[in-house]
């Protein structure tokens, strides 16, 4: 009875601990796959608990035919085989994974699991020359790019060329050769990625050559595989070639649009050149006309030739044109054309603008064709302005609620002749704005009965504003700043009341404008809290929560009243159109903040600490929070989920630290940290950080690569070494290593050569004309594979790659060591290859950085080899070339176009010899603008070394700058980089004499503004650099003209107007550093010791200073899996910040003024973890210890001691500190754990 029972429960347990077998869940590649695909295959539940207990995946996997690779655990539930070299193309491989290993809950495969897939060839990307192309020769030769190397007999076997349609059936084609992608081949060498890689890269170019001609004007189909396969379906490629020459067509109406005034439009059979076209085409009568570009070549040109409407043209093309193959015309071509009337029309400016109270007060309306005018004006009421300014989409519904009962009406006869397009211009009213409620803008709609309302359906709305008041405001989140002119004088305006209102139309500051017309608006806060509570609840809102930019400024003299939208997406005066970066969200805000986690990467059940510094005020003169304030702390999970949200109070640092837990079975993935502060009645997010949570292995040794410190020349060898070592301080005796070498640009700031302080050393030029050149990790110039010696290095060499354009480059090694457990670590180290065997150094004698027209400068020369020896006798020629921006206004029947470019003159020479001593070349500028200063020699082996520079040319009267944008003009620091203490000598460069400016330093906010009186073309000011600069501020300044000469027609270039120039300082902040030195008590320690660690801060004069340090240490391997930096407070909370105030005028519309009535002629137009199966390691303790606060004495001493867990590795001891200022370091030390002698499992290689 017993037995039969103790049977049956034997039988139940069984069944309660049965489990399902293993299965896989998938693989890849299914069937199919690239020739350079991993595989993979996924199981359906964890083999191990973590990648240190997996099993051994060579005794598992297994590939037939045999590939040499890689197999390793890509997490718990996948293997990864990584082929060493690409796959076999049109190959069939078998993988079969082994039913002998059992996963964490003892399943195992019910029997060997196998499958098959199959590579197929390489695709064919793209062919040369493209697809569609037409006029081809006869001899066109063409090209296939591929995705890798292909079988070429088996590709050439599927090529074909059809040629039946013009009779000819198909012509054979054969392959050439077979090559990687080159430099010449323009459309394909970004494939090779970027920066190139012309070592990995597996795209291959195939040329091909047909074995007999092309027959011209026929339509020919290259047959070319989709894959260069057996089984592959075929791709087709069309093309023509060309055929005889011949007009296709002539004409002046393009898709029956109306062609009143040309241009003639003119299409060939064969591309011509322009120059052939000016010479063999004519019009009959005789009329003047222009090509775009006579060098190029195209089939269809457009003759720009000032037609008359309503006639009749002759179109004469002479026989004697040829094309580009040589090709004549047979015979002369004519066609007649015509000409269409003017369809009736009436165009005028619309959307916002201004129009001078002082003067004829008028709107131009250009019209042609029609007999009388349709204007209605209707006044917008004061409590409406808000809508009207900040929602331009809302003026319809504007002008639909108040043309019923605010419009009034009047019909304007005009002269009509026929075809004769004329302006005229109709006379506005002016508010007053002594009225109670009386609006300032005016809604205008201007029509005709003429007009083809079926066409054009409706005409645009144009808002007005008469004034003599011009309004310049600078906005930002918590204070503005204003300056008003006169529109017709441009000089200052005191006495003005300025407000600042809001979107809503809700007042939020006022002020009365100073005798030089500024008024300072400070103090601005949030919306009222209702205001504030209805606002959308993001943590990234541009406007950073408290108010946003958009809102409009009002100003009242008077009866006279004026107003400006504030809009950050201004078209004319965004910071982006004078290249200048716009804050966002919080960097408008006076506030800094950061928060950092002591590591990168963590696994499951692992603690995560993080320290956060927040302070208040304007970057340059932070200070910690008021005491009381609090912080919010919110751990994210993947999902927008919480993990942990706390609210503790900031401490008089200024500072708060968190820990959290993680859970064992926290899914693997990156992991957000917010700290947030309470502002206008929210939480918003200060700062943010993230955090990987993973499974990983870590690394057990670091390599490190040293390369020459001496100077190399273009040719010389380079050197480089190899070293690797145990973190418990043993060399990687005879360990794998690969290795490569890139070549790449250098940046200017990577070139050192010693005395040469104050001397350009190769080539500076403007960086929108020089390119910014290729700055990225470089081109792949050699590699290998190798093993270390028995110290653990390996020493390279190589000839170093001349560098591109004659500049430096850096010439880096960088190395990938494997251990006998299969990891892999990764190091690089660069050296500076010189272009020749010295530089040309150039210098301008005297303090003045810029230079006037007319006055000699002399410019020091010298011949400096890298090592900074000086070199004499060396020939140099010298020129001054002159950089110009030429923009000519041109007119037609009334239609005025302005057409701009560069244009160069060299316009000085010299030729020295070097000595000892610098030797000068003088240079005398002719006029003001910007110059290029170019020096160039030869070294003995004929190496180019060249060495450029620019200036500017102050001169009296208009300096022609580049005038792109119409409200842009150029200003320019003396430096790229101030300290703190330095004097920064600026040079605005205003196109207008004779006019008012306003310059200001501003950041988050205004921290310095001038008024001054340009009475030249450029002028100088300087501006002593303090702290409140750091890490950067901008310099700008705004010119306000008023009218210089009586209105004309068409344009009225006098009519008032303004010019805005910005530019960056950039200040360092290394006055603001602290030093932090940690020093260990012990070179070396045992696992489980205790520790003292001691601490001194000193601030930049090398004074002792109290301050919190926050002190940590985790293992430098897994420090080294996401390349870890001790994080630096100066870098973050000193990030460089975007232009924080919003500019807006109302001078940016100022509309063209004519006489009332007047008629002229105008054309219309941051880890992972392990569970109870991973035992052995759950005494690995990453992160050492986390102090959040070691606070130091007055002299900036302090001795931590800290218990050491039982790792063998070396620790990287991390200081992070902060006064109780504005003043922040961090520094850090090297911590040995080892034992005397210690024993590494490694599992057998077969």
């Amino acid at each position: 009875m017993f037995s039969a029972r103790a049977a049956l429960l034997l039988t139940l347990g069984t069944i309660v601990v049965s489990v399902e077998p293993l299965r896989v869940l998938r693989v890849s590649p299914d069937r199919e796959g690239e020739a350079t695909d991993a595989i993979t295959v996924t199981f359906d539940r964890p083999i191990a608990s973590g990648l240190d207990a997996s099993v051994d995946p060579r005794l598992v996997f297994s590939i037939e035919p045999r590939v040499e690779g890689r197999v390793e655990w890509r997490d718990p539930v996948t293997i990864r085989f990584a082929p060493v070299a690409a796959l076999a193309a049109g190959a069939t491989y078998t993988v079969t994974i082994a039913a002998t290993f059992q996963a964490l809950d003892g399943s195992r495969l019910e029997r060997p699991y196998r499958f098959t897939f199959r590579v197929r060839g390489p695709q064919v990307q793209d062919v040369s020359p493209y697809d569609g192309s037409q006029w081809l020769t006869p001899n066109t030769r063409f090209k296939l790019l591929l995705g890798g190397p292909a079988d070429v007999a088996l590709l050439e076997s599927s090529l074909r060329l059809d040629a039946s349609a013009c009779g000819r059936g198909e012509i054979r084609v054969k392959v050439q050769r077979q090559r990687r992608i080159a430099d010449a081949d323009e459309r394909w060498r970004w494939y090779r990625g970027f920066p190139p890689d012309t070592v990995r890269d597996r795209h291959r170019v195939v040329e091909l050559a047909p074995v007999a001609p092309l027959p011209l004007g026929c339509n020919v189909t290259l047959r070319a595989p989709a894959r260069v396969d057996s089984v592959a379906a075929a791709r087709l490629f069309r093309f023509s070639t060309y055929g005889p020459l011949a007009v296709k067509e002539a004409g002046c109406t393009y898709r029956n649009n109306p062609c009143p005034v040309g241009p003639v439009y003119l299409t060939f059979t064969t591309p011509v050149k322009g120059a052939e076209v000016a010479r063999r085409v004519r019009l009959v009568p005789s009329v003047p006309f222009t090509v775009g570009d006579s060098d190029a070549a195209r089939d269809s040109w457009t003759l720009d030739a000032p037609l008359k409407p309503r006639r009749r043209y002759l179109v004469v093309v002479d026989s004697g044109m040829t094309d580009v193959f040589g090709q004549r015309l047979t015979e002369q071509f004519s066609k007649t054309i015509a000409t269409t009337p003017y369809t009736p029309t009436v165009r005028y400016p619309y959307g916002r603008m201004l129009v001078e109270r002082d003067g004829p007060r008028t709107l131009a309306v250009q019209h042609v064709n029609v007999d009388s005018l349709d204007v209605t004006i209707i006044a917008v009421p004061e409590s409406l302005e808000a809508r009207a300014l900040t929602a331009p989409g809302a003026w319809p519904d504007l002008w639909a609620a108040l043309v019923k009962t605010a419009a009034v009406r009047r019909r304007l006869g005009v002269v009509d002749s026929a075809d004769v397009p004329r302006v005229t211009g109709v006379r506005l009213p002016a508010a007053n704005a002594a009225r109670a409620g009386a609006g300032t803008l005016q809604l205008i709609r201007v029509t005709s009965p003429g007009v083809d309302t079926t066409r054009d359906r409706w005409q645009p709305l144009a808002m007005v504003q008469v004034t003599d008041l011009a309004i310049h405001a600078r906005v930002g989140l918590t204070e503005a700043v204003v300056w008003v002119t006169g529109v017709g004088d441009g000089k200052p305006r005191g006495g003005a009341r300025v407000t600042l209102y809001d979107a809503k139309g809700q007042p939020r500051a006022n002020a009365v404008t100073d005798a030089q017309g500024l008024a300072r608006l400070g103090g601005l806060k949030a919306d009222t809290a209702a205001g504030a509570a209805a606002a959308p609840e993001c943590d990234e809102c541009e406007d950073g929560g408290g108010g946003g930019l958009d809102g409009y400024v009002a100003a009242t003299l008077g009866s006279d009243r004026a107003v400006v939208a504030v809009n950050r997406w201004d078209p004319d005066l965004s910071p982006w159109q004078f290249n200048v970066e716009a804050a966002w969200g919080d960097q408008r805000r006076p506030e800094a903040a950061t928060v950092f986690t002591e590591r990168g990467i963590y696994r499951p059940g692992e603690p995560v600490y993080a320290k956060a510094i927040v302070r208040d005020g304007a970057l340059g003169a932070l200070r910690p929070p008021a005491r009381g304030d609090s912080l919010r702390w919110v751990f994210g999970d993947r999902e927008d989920g919480v993990l942990k949200d706390t609210t503790v109070a900031v401490s008089a640092f200024g500072t708060a630290d968190q820990t959290l837990a993680l859970k064992a079975d926290l899914p693997l993935g990156t992991y957000p940290v917010r700290v947030q502060r309470k502002r206008d009645g929210r939480w918003r997010d200060a700062a943010a950080t993230s955090y990987r949570v993973a499974e990983y292995r870590p690394p057990e040794f670091l390599v490190t690569v040293a390369a020459d410190s001496g100077p190399r020349l273009t040719g010389d060898t380079v050197h480089g070494t190899i070293e690797a070592r145990y973190l418990f301080g043993a060399p990687m005796a005879r360990a794998a290593v690969s290795w490569y070498a890139r070549s790449r640009r250098a940046s200017g700031w990577e070139v050192e050569v010693p005395n040469t302080e104050g001397y350009y050393l190769g080539e500076t030029g403007w960086w929108w004309e020089e390119g910014a050149g290729d700055y990225g990790p470089g081109q792949v110039v050699a590699q290998g594979e190798d093993t270390l010696d028995g110290q653990g290095r390996l020493a390279l060499a190589l000839a170093a790659p001349p560098p591109a354009k004659g500049k430096a480059a850096a010439v880096s090694f960088e190395a990938t060591v494997t251990d006998v457990n299969r990891q892999a670590v990764t190091a690089g180290a660069s050296v500076i290859v010189h272009p020749a065997a010295f530089y040309l150094g150039a210098k301008t004698t005297g303090d003045e950085w810029f230079w006037t027209a007319g006055k000699p400068r002399e410019v020091a020369v010298i011949a400096v080899r890298p090592d900074g020896r000086r070199v004499a006798g060396v020939a140099v020629a010298g020129v001054l070339i002159r950089r110009e921006w030429h923009r000519v206004r041109r007119e037609r029947e009334g239609y005025a176009e302005d057409v701009g470019e560069w244009v160069a003159d060299t316009v000085g020479r010299c030729a020295v010899t070097t000595a000892a001593a610098p030797v000068t070349c003088a240079f005398t500028p002719p006029a003001g603008g910007s110059y290029t200063v170019a020096f160039s020699a030869t070294d003995p082996a004929g190496r180019l070394a060249r060495t450029t520079f620019y200036r500017w040319a102050a001169g009296p009267g208009w300096v022609p700058w580049n005038d792109e944008s119409q409200f842009k003009m150029d200003v320019i620091p003396d430096k790229d980089r101030y300290q703190v203490g330095d004097t920064a000598t600026v040079l605005f460069a205003s196109p207008f004499t004779n006019a008012e400016a306003w310059i200001t330093v501003e950041r988050e906010g205004l921290l310095e503004q001038r008024r001054l009186r340009i009475v030249s073309g450029s002028t100088t000011l300087k501006f002593p650099i303090t702290e409140a600069y750091a890490p950067n501020v901008y310099v700008s300044i705004l010119v306000a003209r008023g009218r210089s000469a009586p209105p004309a027609a068409p344009d009225d270039p006098g009519r008032p107007t303004i010019r805005v120039g910005y530019a960056r300082l950039r200040v360092a902040p290394e006055v603001k550093r602290l030093t932090v030195d940690v020093q260990p008590a012990n070179r070396e320690y045992r696992p489980g010791d205790s520790a003292r660690i001691a601490l001194r801060v000193r601030d930049a004069r090398g004074a002792g200073r109290r301050a919190e340090v926050t002190l940590w240490a985790v293992d430098e391997g897994v420090l080294a899996l996401t390349g870890f930096k001790t994080p630096d407070p100066i870098d973050l909370l000193y990030q460089t910040r975007g232009l924080g105030m919003q500019l807006a005028s109302n001078l940016t519309a100022v509309a063209a003024q004519i006489t009332e009535g007047e008629k002229g002629q105008r054309a219309p137009g941051g880890g992972g973890g392990m569970d109870v199966e991973g035992i052995l390691r759950s005494r690995f303790q990453t992160t050492a210890f986390f102090l959040g606060a070691v606070v130091t004495d007055s002299g900036g001493r302090a001795v931590a001691a800290v218990k050491l867990p039982d790792n063998l590795t070396t620790f990287r001891v991390m200081a992070v500190a902060v006064t109780a200022g504005d003043r922040y370091g961090k520094g850090e030390a090297k911590l040995l754990v080892t034992r005397p002698l210690l024993a590494r499992p490694a599992l057998p290689r077969f």
